[in-house]
């Protein structure tokens, strides 16, 4: 019986000290992107921000009927005054689904995007996601290494290259999906701003809001474009937006898991995690908290 007690009560301490998890749901206003969309007389960008840590992949749209070329290599994300290239002159090789990609003696692996449909989605913050997807199109974790060599041995397979082009060719009435960076890799913290929330305090009242001259967060997209390809007539299109609120949630509250059929004559249901804060000028920050 002693034993008993004892084996319930290091139980119970263990899962006291376990970390929890939360999510910070982080808002964007912006000048010139409505509901995630944004356009002039030549382009229509569709972006959807929605993901752990933010993204900034987006679809351009060609609306004229005259082919555009994008200049590549002068698109740009700028986070806080930081500018970050889109275009990736490294080399990158796939064996059996493993990516690495070969950049002044360094060897680095990279991930495709991951599937907005996956909250629990992770990152690699200040590197163009889903460049390698061409040649591998299966999520998987990013990670670096910073070793002058790594190597992955595999016999009777296949190699195949790819790198970045410079120029983009998109034809009147289609579009085309560019890769971006991600956003964030921790949440903002404020001592007035609770990190550990309950299920009842879990709501967009329980952080902060900011006019955009005080935001913590300022972020510009700059797409390069011309109708012609020697670009002598080169036009810039940016998209700005900036952190206007952040809130912070109780996991629980945040993740509903939701019952569903994949079609109606199925016998049986499936779950998937869904949650109700969903919107394309939105994203989140899941972070863990130990007791």
């Amino acid at each position: 019986m002693k034993q008993s007690i004892s084996i319930l009560l290091l139980t119970l301490l263990i899962s006291s000290c376990a970390p929890k998890t939360f999510y910070q749901l982080v808002e964007l206003s912006s000048n010139n992107i409505k509901e995630g969309e944004s356009e002039n007389e030549d382009i229509k960008i569709n972006i959807d921000f929605w993901e752990n840590g933010g993204t900034t992949q987006f679809s351009i749209f060609n609306k004229s009927l005259k082919t555009i070329y994008i200049k590549y290599d002068e698109c740009q994300v700028i986070k806080n005054g930081m500018a970050y290239d889109l275009y990736d002159n490294s080399e990158y090789s796939s064996n059996r689904g493993i990516i690495t990609s070969k950049t002044n003696a360094r060897k680095q692996q990279k991930g495709a995007s991951i599937s907005k449909s996956n909250i629990y989605g992770s990152s690699s913050f200040n590197t163009v996601l889903g460049a390698a997807a061409s040649i591998y199109s299966a999520s998987i974790s990013a990670s670096a290494s910073n070793f002058n060599s790594v190597t992955t041995t595999m016999s009777n397979t296949k190699s195949v290259s790819s790198t970045d082009m410079k120029t983009f060719v998109l034809q009147p009435q289609s579009y085309r999906i560019i890769d971006g960076v991600y956003l964030q890799s921790s949440r903002f913290y404020d001592c007035n701003v609770l990190a550990s929330v309950s299920n009842k305090q879990s709501n967009i009242e329980n952080g902060m809001s900011f006019p955009k001259e005080a935001s913590p967060f300022n972020l510009r997209i700059i797409i390069t474009y011309s109708y012609d390809d020697s670009f002598t007539d080169k036009k810039t299109y940016e998209l700005d937006a900036y952190v206007s609120r952040f809130s912070n949630w109780n996991k629980s509250e945040f993740v509903k898991q939701e019952k569903y059929k994949k079609c109606e004559d199925d016998s049986y249901f499936k779950y998937r995690d869904v949650t109700d804060t969903y919107s394309p000028m939105r994203y989140y920050i899941r972070y863990d908290l130990e007791y």
